[in-house]
Protein backbone atom coordinates (compact mmCIF):
# COMPACT_ATOMS: atom_id res chain seq x y z
CA UNK A 1 0.00 0.00 0.00
CA UNK A 2 2.54 2.21 0.70
CA UNK A 3 4.33 2.08 -1.99
CA UNK A 4 1.59 2.19 -4.32
CA UNK A 5 0.92 5.66 -2.45
CA UNK A 6 4.14 6.76 -3.22
CA UNK A 7 4.24 5.46 -6.98
CA UNK A 8 6.64 3.12 -7.00
CA UNK A 9 4.46 0.36 -8.21
CA UNK A 10 1.34 0.85 -10.36
CA UNK A 11 -2.00 -0.46 -9.84
CA UNK A 12 -3.30 -3.45 -11.34
CA UNK A 13 -6.71 -2.05 -11.69
CA UNK A 14 -8.72 0.84 -11.04
CA UNK A 15 -7.16 4.58 -10.48
CA UNK A 16 -4.84 6.26 -7.62
CA UNK A 17 -6.35 9.96 -7.48
CA UNK A 18 -4.14 12.67 -5.66
CA UNK A 19 -6.94 15.48 -5.36
CA UNK A 20 -8.91 14.38 -8.46
CA UNK A 21 -6.19 13.79 -10.65
CA UNK A 22 -4.76 10.04 -11.40
CA UNK A 23 -1.36 9.77 -10.43
CA UNK A 24 -0.42 7.85 -13.80
CA UNK A 25 -0.89 10.88 -16.06
CA UNK A 26 1.64 12.84 -13.14
CA UNK A 27 5.43 13.15 -14.42
CA UNK A 28 7.88 11.75 -12.36
CA UNK A 29 9.37 15.01 -12.51
CA UNK A 30 6.41 16.76 -10.46
CA UNK A 31 5.57 13.37 -7.97
CA UNK A 32 9.91 12.93 -7.43
CA UNK A 33 10.00 15.94 -5.74
CA UNK A 34 6.58 16.43 -3.98
CA UNK A 35 6.20 13.17 -2.51
CA UNK A 36 8.76 11.86 0.03
CA UNK A 37 9.09 7.98 0.38
CA UNK A 38 11.55 6.33 3.28
CA UNK A 39 11.38 3.12 3.53
CA UNK A 40 13.86 0.08 5.26
CA UNK A 41 15.39 -0.67 2.25
CA UNK A 42 16.41 3.29 1.27
CA UNK A 43 19.69 3.86 0.72
CA UNK A 44 22.83 5.36 2.03
CA UNK A 45 25.50 6.88 -0.68
CA UNK A 46 29.05 6.75 0.04
CA UNK A 47 29.55 10.90 0.76
CA UNK A 48 28.89 13.11 3.95
CA UNK A 49 25.95 13.22 5.76
CA UNK A 50 25.13 16.63 4.53
CA UNK A 51 25.17 15.27 0.97
CA UNK A 52 22.81 12.41 2.02
CA UNK A 53 20.67 14.57 3.61
CA UNK A 54 20.02 17.15 0.85
CA UNK A 55 20.34 14.86 -1.66
CA UNK A 56 16.03 15.14 -2.58
CA UNK A 57 17.04 18.86 -3.24
CA UNK A 58 19.27 18.08 -5.95
CA UNK A 59 17.71 18.60 -9.52
CA UNK A 60 19.69 20.87 -11.21
CA UNK A 61 22.60 23.44 -10.61
CA UNK A 62 20.91 26.41 -8.87
CA UNK A 63 22.63 29.36 -10.07
CA UNK A 64 21.27 32.28 -8.09
CA UNK A 65 22.64 30.05 -4.95
CA UNK A 66 25.65 29.64 -6.44
CA UNK A 67 29.31 31.38 -5.28
CA UNK A 68 31.30 29.05 -6.97
CA UNK A 69 33.68 30.79 -9.46
CA UNK A 70 34.27 29.38 -12.70
CA UNK A 71 36.91 30.35 -15.46
CA UNK A 72 35.02 30.56 -18.61
CA UNK A 73 37.49 28.98 -20.67
CA UNK A 74 37.47 25.82 -18.46
CA UNK A 75 33.83 25.77 -18.79
CA UNK A 76 33.91 26.18 -22.51
CA UNK A 77 36.26 22.85 -22.69
CA UNK A 78 34.22 21.11 -20.13
CA UNK A 79 30.97 21.57 -22.23
CA UNK A 80 32.83 21.01 -25.19
CA UNK A 81 33.65 17.49 -24.24
CA UNK A 82 30.27 16.67 -22.59
CA UNK A 83 28.89 17.20 -25.69
CA UNK A 84 31.27 14.93 -27.49
CA UNK A 85 30.64 12.64 -25.00
CA UNK A 86 26.61 13.27 -25.02
CA UNK A 87 26.76 13.64 -21.51
CA UNK A 88 24.61 16.29 -19.78
CA UNK A 89 26.31 20.22 -20.20
CA UNK A 90 25.14 20.56 -16.21
CA UNK A 91 28.21 21.43 -14.16
CA UNK A 92 29.01 19.05 -11.61
CA UNK A 93 30.90 21.27 -9.61
CA UNK A 94 28.36 24.32 -9.10
CA UNK A 95 25.64 24.05 -6.20
CA UNK A 96 22.89 21.68 -6.79
CA UNK A 97 21.42 22.32 -3.26
CA UNK A 98 18.15 24.03 -4.42
CA UNK A 99 17.55 25.87 -0.71
CA UNK A 100 14.55 27.55 -1.64
CA UNK A 101 12.72 23.98 -2.61
CA UNK A 102 13.12 23.04 1.19
CA UNK A 103 10.92 25.88 1.63
CA UNK A 104 13.08 28.61 3.17
CA UNK A 105 14.15 31.59 1.70
CA UNK A 106 17.70 32.59 2.57
CA UNK A 107 20.92 30.52 3.59
CA UNK A 108 20.89 31.57 7.08
CA UNK A 109 17.16 30.64 7.06
CA UNK A 110 18.00 27.35 5.18
CA UNK A 111 21.14 26.54 8.16
CA UNK A 112 18.14 27.17 10.97
CA UNK A 113 16.37 24.43 9.11
CA UNK A 114 19.31 22.16 9.27
CA UNK A 115 19.77 22.35 13.16
CA UNK A 116 15.82 22.26 13.63
CA UNK A 117 15.64 19.20 11.54
CA UNK A 118 18.65 17.37 13.34
CA UNK A 119 16.62 18.45 16.61
CA UNK A 120 13.96 16.93 15.43
CA UNK A 121 15.36 13.71 14.62
CA UNK A 122 17.50 13.90 17.71
CA UNK A 123 20.45 13.26 15.62
CA UNK A 124 22.52 16.68 16.87
CA UNK A 125 24.24 14.88 19.84
CA UNK A 126 25.16 12.49 17.44
CA UNK A 127 26.18 14.61 14.70
CA UNK A 128 27.87 16.73 17.65
CA UNK A 129 30.34 13.35 18.54
CA UNK A 130 31.18 12.56 14.80
CA UNK A 131 32.28 16.55 14.55
CA UNK A 132 34.56 16.10 17.54
CA UNK A 133 36.08 12.91 15.57
CA UNK A 134 36.63 15.78 12.73
CA UNK A 135 39.37 18.20 11.66
CA UNK A 136 38.28 21.96 12.14
CA UNK A 137 36.89 23.87 9.28
CA UNK A 138 39.01 26.74 9.95
CA UNK A 139 38.17 28.65 6.68
CA UNK A 140 34.91 28.01 7.64
CA UNK A 141 35.32 28.68 11.61
CA UNK A 142 38.52 31.05 12.21
CA UNK A 143 37.72 31.73 15.70
CA UNK A 144 37.65 27.56 16.46
CA UNK A 145 41.25 27.17 17.46
CA UNK A 146 41.19 29.61 20.21
CA UNK A 147 37.69 28.39 21.57
CA UNK A 148 39.12 24.94 21.74
CA UNK A 149 42.42 25.80 23.63
CA UNK A 150 40.01 27.68 26.51
CA UNK A 151 38.33 24.53 26.49
CA UNK A 152 41.20 22.24 26.68
CA UNK A 153 42.65 24.36 29.43
CA UNK A 154 38.76 24.43 31.13
CA UNK A 155 38.32 20.62 31.47
CA UNK A 156 42.05 19.92 32.35
CA UNK A 157 41.83 20.11 35.95
CA UNK A 158 38.23 18.16 35.80
CA UNK A 159 40.05 14.93 33.86
CA UNK A 160 43.03 15.52 36.40
CA UNK A 161 40.64 14.43 39.58
CA UNK A 162 41.31 11.62 41.22
CA UNK A 163 37.48 9.52 39.75
CA UNK A 164 39.02 10.56 35.92
CA UNK A 165 42.52 10.78 36.24
CA UNK A 166 43.84 7.21 34.70
CA UNK A 167 40.71 7.69 31.85
CA UNK A 168 43.33 9.81 29.63
CA UNK A 169 46.92 9.32 29.19
CA UNK A 170 47.96 13.23 28.51
CA UNK A 171 50.25 14.15 25.59
CA UNK A 172 53.67 14.81 27.36
CA UNK A 173 56.77 15.70 25.11
CA UNK A 174 58.79 14.30 27.90
CA UNK A 175 57.26 10.98 28.73
CA UNK A 176 56.33 7.77 26.58
CA UNK A 177 52.35 7.43 26.04
CA UNK A 178 51.49 3.89 26.75
CA UNK A 179 48.33 4.61 24.82
CA UNK A 180 50.02 5.22 21.05
CA UNK A 181 51.66 2.65 19.49
CA UNK A 182 55.20 2.95 18.40
CA UNK A 183 55.02 4.67 15.74
CA UNK A 184 53.24 7.51 17.41
CA UNK A 185 55.08 8.02 19.81
CA UNK A 186 58.01 8.97 17.33
CA UNK A 187 55.77 10.90 15.30
CA UNK A 188 54.01 12.63 18.46
CA UNK A 189 52.04 14.41 16.29
CA UNK A 190 49.78 14.05 13.05
CA UNK A 191 51.41 13.16 9.67
CA UNK A 192 51.59 15.74 7.05
CA UNK A 193 53.06 13.64 4.38
CA UNK A 194 53.09 9.90 3.27
CA UNK A 195 56.49 9.71 4.56
CA UNK A 196 55.26 9.93 8.22
CA UNK A 197 52.21 7.96 8.10
CA UNK A 198 52.53 5.45 10.75
CA UNK A 199 52.24 2.31 8.27
CA UNK A 200 55.03 3.98 6.11
CA UNK A 201 57.64 5.08 9.47
CA UNK A 202 59.20 1.66 9.01
CA UNK A 203 60.63 2.45 5.26
CA UNK A 204 61.52 6.32 6.49
CA UNK A 205 64.84 7.10 6.08
CA UNK A 206 65.54 9.68 8.16
CA UNK A 207 63.89 7.44 10.95
CA UNK A 208 65.69 4.57 10.27
CA UNK A 209 68.91 6.47 10.69
CA UNK A 210 68.00 7.60 14.42
CA UNK A 211 66.68 4.28 15.09
CA UNK A 212 70.43 2.96 14.15
CA UNK A 213 72.22 5.62 16.47
CA UNK A 214 70.52 4.41 19.23
CA UNK A 215 70.82 1.29 19.00
CA UNK A 216 67.36 0.49 18.30
CA UNK A 217 67.30 -1.25 14.60
CA UNK A 218 68.52 -4.61 15.82
CA UNK A 219 66.37 -4.20 19.36
CA UNK A 220 63.36 -3.43 16.75
CA UNK A 221 64.25 -6.60 14.86
CA UNK A 222 63.99 -8.70 17.46
CA UNK A 223 61.00 -7.44 18.61
CA UNK A 224 59.20 -7.85 15.61
CA UNK A 225 60.57 -11.40 15.54
CA UNK A 226 58.99 -12.36 18.85
CA UNK A 227 55.96 -10.78 17.64
CA UNK A 228 55.85 -12.73 14.91
CA UNK A 229 56.11 -15.67 16.58
CA UNK A 230 53.43 -14.86 18.95
CA UNK A 231 51.15 -13.94 16.23
CA UNK A 232 51.74 -17.37 14.17
CA UNK A 233 51.07 -19.07 17.37
CA UNK A 234 48.21 -17.44 17.97
CA UNK A 235 46.29 -17.52 14.84
CA UNK A 236 47.78 -21.21 13.31
CA UNK A 237 44.36 -22.86 13.66
CA UNK A 238 41.91 -19.47 12.69
CA UNK A 239 39.93 -19.79 9.34
CA UNK A 240 41.75 -16.59 7.49
CA UNK A 241 38.11 -15.54 6.85
CA UNK A 242 37.44 -15.05 10.20
CA UNK A 243 37.61 -11.55 11.54
CA UNK A 244 39.94 -12.05 14.65
CA UNK A 245 42.71 -11.21 12.06
CA UNK A 246 41.21 -7.90 11.54
CA UNK A 247 40.49 -7.26 14.94
CA UNK A 248 43.80 -8.74 16.55
CA UNK A 249 46.18 -9.94 14.36
CA UNK A 250 49.64 -8.33 13.42
CA UNK A 251 49.80 -10.06 10.55
CA UNK A 252 47.19 -10.05 7.75
CA UNK A 253 45.60 -13.51 6.65
CA UNK A 254 46.85 -12.62 3.35
CA UNK A 255 50.41 -12.13 4.47
CA UNK A 256 50.00 -15.27 7.14
CA UNK A 257 52.71 -17.57 4.25
CA UNK A 258 54.75 -14.85 4.35
CA UNK A 259 55.63 -14.61 7.55
CA UNK A 260 55.51 -18.51 8.35
CA UNK A 261 58.30 -18.53 5.40
CA UNK A 262 60.40 -15.79 7.02
CA UNK A 263 60.23 -17.11 10.57
CA UNK A 264 61.25 -20.56 9.15
CA UNK A 265 64.47 -19.14 7.27
CA UNK A 266 65.38 -17.12 10.65
CA UNK A 267 64.96 -20.32 12.59
CA UNK A 268 67.21 -21.98 10.22
CA UNK A 269 69.67 -19.11 9.37
CA UNK A 270 69.73 -17.15 11.95
CA UNK A 271 68.50 -13.10 11.93
CA UNK A 272 71.66 -12.16 10.69
CA UNK A 273 71.24 -14.06 7.04
CA UNK A 274 67.89 -12.65 6.29
CA UNK A 275 67.37 -10.63 3.56
CA UNK A 276 66.76 -6.34 3.68
CA UNK A 277 63.07 -7.33 2.54
CA UNK A 278 62.97 -10.11 5.25
CA UNK A 279 64.24 -7.58 7.83
CA UNK A 280 62.00 -4.61 7.20
CA UNK A 281 58.45 -6.75 7.26
CA UNK A 282 59.66 -8.08 10.54
CA UNK A 283 61.11 -4.57 12.29
CA UNK A 284 57.80 -3.00 10.77
CA UNK A 285 55.94 -5.18 13.11
CA UNK A 286 57.34 -3.44 15.97
CA UNK A 287 55.94 0.08 15.17
CA UNK A 288 52.16 -1.32 15.64
CA UNK A 289 52.56 -2.16 19.43
CA UNK A 290 50.58 0.07 22.19
CA UNK A 291 51.76 -1.35 25.46
CA UNK A 292 48.61 -0.44 26.82
CA UNK A 293 46.42 -2.41 24.73
CA UNK A 294 48.55 -5.53 23.41
CA UNK A 295 49.94 -6.15 26.85
CA UNK A 296 52.74 -8.36 25.39
CA UNK A 297 55.55 -6.79 27.34
CA UNK A 298 57.49 -5.96 24.53
CA UNK A 299 57.91 -2.22 24.42
CA UNK A 300 59.34 -1.90 28.34
CA UNK A 301 60.46 0.63 30.73
CA UNK A 302 64.04 0.34 29.43
CA UNK A 303 62.96 0.65 25.71
CA UNK A 304 60.58 3.73 26.17
CA UNK A 305 63.40 5.95 26.71
CA UNK A 306 65.58 4.94 23.87
CA UNK A 307 62.31 5.36 21.70
CA UNK A 308 61.83 8.86 23.44
CA UNK A 309 65.53 9.76 21.89
CA UNK A 310 64.30 8.86 18.86
CA UNK A 311 61.14 11.43 19.50
CA UNK A 312 63.46 14.33 20.11
CA UNK A 313 65.96 13.60 17.42
CA UNK A 314 63.28 13.69 14.67
CA UNK A 315 61.99 16.86 16.13
CA UNK A 316 65.28 18.73 16.07
CA UNK A 317 65.41 17.56 12.46
CA UNK A 318 62.60 18.76 11.44
CA UNK A 319 62.25 21.58 13.30
CA UNK A 320 59.04 22.70 15.81
CA UNK A 321 57.14 23.69 12.52
CA UNK A 322 57.75 22.04 9.83
CA UNK A 323 56.01 20.69 6.37
CA UNK A 324 55.77 16.88 7.30
CA UNK A 325 54.68 16.48 11.00
CA UNK A 326 52.17 18.59 12.66
CA UNK A 327 53.74 18.09 16.68
CA UNK A 328 51.81 18.20 19.45
CA UNK A 329 52.29 21.18 21.97
CA UNK A 330 50.47 21.64 24.71
CA UNK A 331 50.13 25.39 24.08
CA UNK A 332 49.07 25.18 20.20
CA UNK A 333 46.22 24.01 18.42
CA UNK A 334 46.88 21.25 15.92
CA UNK A 335 44.85 22.00 12.36
CA UNK A 336 45.72 18.20 11.65
CA UNK A 337 44.00 16.41 14.32
CA UNK A 338 40.92 15.63 15.55
CA UNK A 339 38.78 18.37 17.20
CA UNK A 340 38.60 15.74 20.04
CA UNK A 341 42.01 15.17 20.28
CA UNK A 342 43.11 19.18 20.38
CA UNK A 343 40.25 19.21 23.48
CA UNK A 344 41.38 16.28 25.42
CA UNK A 345 45.15 16.41 24.33
CA UNK A 346 45.82 13.36 25.15
CA UNK A 347 44.61 9.18 24.29
CA UNK A 348 41.69 7.84 26.06
CA UNK A 349 42.91 4.78 27.77
CA UNK A 350 42.46 1.60 26.69
CA UNK A 351 40.16 -1.44 29.21
CA UNK A 352 39.19 1.72 31.45
CA UNK A 353 35.20 0.92 31.73
CA UNK A 354 32.98 3.60 30.50
CA UNK A 355 36.19 5.79 30.02
CA UNK A 356 35.10 7.02 26.60
CA UNK A 357 31.63 7.55 27.50
CA UNK A 358 32.73 9.26 30.81
CA UNK A 359 35.17 11.39 28.66
CA UNK A 360 32.38 11.94 25.73
CA UNK A 361 30.03 13.29 28.57
CA UNK A 362 32.86 15.55 30.37
CA UNK A 363 33.21 17.45 26.69
CA UNK A 364 30.10 17.81 25.44
CA UNK A 365 29.35 19.76 28.78
CA UNK A 366 32.15 21.73 28.51
CA UNK A 367 30.91 21.98 24.42
CA UNK A 368 27.41 23.20 25.20
CA UNK A 369 28.71 25.55 27.22
CA UNK A 370 31.50 27.47 25.24
CA UNK A 371 29.22 27.98 22.84
CA UNK A 372 30.28 26.72 19.24
CA UNK A 373 28.40 23.42 19.63
CA UNK A 374 26.73 24.46 16.20
CA UNK A 375 29.91 24.63 14.55
CA UNK A 376 31.16 21.21 16.00
CA UNK A 377 27.63 19.62 14.61
CA UNK A 378 28.30 21.41 11.30
CA UNK A 379 31.59 19.34 11.27
CA UNK A 380 29.65 16.38 11.63
CA UNK A 381 27.57 16.66 8.87
CA UNK A 382 31.16 16.58 6.75
CA UNK A 383 31.43 12.96 7.90
CA UNK A 384 31.47 10.30 4.97
CA UNK A 385 28.86 7.78 5.44
CA UNK A 386 30.79 4.84 3.78
CA UNK A 387 29.28 2.24 1.44
CA UNK A 388 25.64 1.73 1.77
CA UNK A 389 26.15 3.74 5.53
CA UNK A 390 28.92 1.29 6.78
CA UNK A 391 30.51 4.18 9.08
CA UNK A 392 27.09 4.38 10.31
CA UNK A 393 24.78 2.59 13.43
CA UNK A 394 21.60 1.04 12.05
CA UNK A 395 19.77 3.80 13.92
CA UNK A 396 21.72 6.46 12.09
CA UNK A 397 21.54 5.27 9.00
CA UNK A 398 17.52 5.48 9.20
CA UNK A 399 17.61 8.96 10.81
CA UNK A 400 19.68 10.22 7.99
CA UNK A 401 16.76 8.65 5.47
CA UNK A 402 14.41 9.71 7.83
CA UNK A 403 15.93 13.47 7.43
CA UNK A 404 16.48 13.39 3.57
CA UNK A 405 12.54 13.19 3.26
CA UNK A 406 12.10 16.32 5.70
CA UNK A 407 14.25 18.28 3.45
CA UNK A 408 12.66 17.70 0.45
CA UNK A 409 9.39 19.50 1.97
CA UNK A 410 7.05 17.41 0.10
CA UNK A 411 3.27 17.40 -0.09
CA UNK A 412 2.73 14.04 0.88
CA UNK A 413 6.11 12.09 3.40
CA UNK A 414 5.51 8.24 3.59
CA UNK A 415 7.30 6.45 6.42
CA UNK A 416 7.14 2.87 5.78
CA UNK A 417 9.24 1.06 8.65
CA UNK A 418 11.99 3.21 7.97
CA UNK A 419 12.94 3.85 11.80
CA UNK A 420 12.36 0.23 13.12
CA UNK A 421 15.39 -0.01 14.66
CA UNK A 422 14.11 2.64 17.87
CA UNK A 423 13.29 1.52 20.96
CA UNK A 424 9.49 2.42 21.67
CA UNK A 425 10.36 5.28 24.07
CA UNK A 426 12.35 6.79 21.46
CA UNK A 427 10.20 6.27 18.11
CA UNK A 428 7.41 7.74 20.12
CA UNK A 429 9.34 10.96 21.01
CA UNK A 430 10.44 11.06 17.27
CA UNK A 431 6.81 10.57 15.99
CA UNK A 432 5.86 13.06 18.07
CA UNK A 433 8.43 15.73 16.59
CA UNK A 434 7.78 14.92 13.09
CA UNK A 435 4.48 15.60 13.40
CA UNK A 436 4.82 19.25 14.84
CA UNK A 437 7.66 19.51 12.24
CA UNK A 438 5.01 18.80 9.68
CA UNK A 439 1.98 20.68 11.20
CA UNK A 440 -0.67 21.12 8.56
CA UNK A 441 0.60 18.87 6.04
CA UNK A 442 0.33 15.24 5.03
CA UNK A 443 1.96 12.56 6.83
CA UNK A 444 1.23 9.13 6.15
CA UNK A 445 3.46 6.44 8.20
CA UNK A 446 3.26 2.47 9.02
CA UNK A 447 2.51 1.64 12.70
CA UNK A 448 3.06 -1.27 14.65
CA UNK A 449 1.97 -0.24 18.02
CA UNK A 450 -1.90 0.55 17.88
CA UNK A 451 -1.17 3.03 21.07
CA UNK A 452 0.38 5.54 18.45
CA UNK A 453 -2.75 5.70 16.50
CA UNK A 454 -4.53 8.84 18.43
CA UNK A 455 -1.54 10.78 17.04
CA UNK A 456 -3.47 10.40 13.40
CA UNK A 457 -6.55 11.90 11.83
CA UNK A 458 -7.16 8.47 9.75
CA UNK A 459 -6.08 4.99 10.51
CA UNK A 460 -6.63 2.22 8.11
CA UNK A 461 -6.06 -1.40 9.62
Amino acid sequence: LMQLLARLVTPDGGQLMIDSRDTREMAEAITGQRIAYCGADSHIFNCSLRDNMLYGLKHQPVPEWDRHSVDPASRERQIKEARAADNSIDDPDVNWVDYRASGVESVDQFKELINRILVTLELDDEALLLGLRETADLEQHPHLPEQILQIRREIADELKKPETATLVEFFDREAYNTNLSVAENIVFGAPLTEAYQYNMLSNNPLVKELLREQGLDRIFLETGYRLAEIMLELFAEVDEDDELFEQFSFIRAEDFPEYERIHAEVGKYGLEHIDDEDREMLSAMTFKLTPARHRLGLIDDSLQPLILNVRRALQDSLGEHNEEISFFNIEEFNPAVSIQDNIVFGRIAYGKAMAQRTISEIIQEAVNRSGFRTEIIWSGLDFIAGTGGKHLSVVQRQKIIVARCLFKNPDILIINDALTALNPSSLEKILDNIIAFRQGKNLIWTLDNPDLEDRFDTVLE
